[in-house]
């Protein structure tokens, strides 16, 4: 039987949302999934670092929210703004 697999994906300005995505992905573990913990990272290039979320059984996403809105970055990668 394969393992099953997780994705820890988020964004953080001052370290809270770390927190809360870290404190997701070890539960993830306790309960059996392979995760990846992935902070979206403006200078990361998503090209030659892609995460194909087809590969994964469980998607969780955090952001912080400025003024009623997800945080830019995470808005951008998942297509909500441009």
């Amino acid at each position: 039987m394969t393992k099953r697999k997780a994705l820890v994906i988020y964004g953080s300005i001052t370290g809270n949302t770390k927190m809360i995505a870290s404190a997701f992905a070890e539960v993830c573990e306790e309960y059996g999934f392979e995760t990846d913990l992935v902070k979206i990272d403006p200078r990361r290039d998503w090209e030659k670092e892609p995460v194909f979320t087809e590969d994964y059984d469980l998607i969780c996403l955090g952001s912080p929210i400025i003024a009623g809105l997800p945080y830019r970055e995470v808005s951008m990668l998942m297509g909500l703004q441009g």
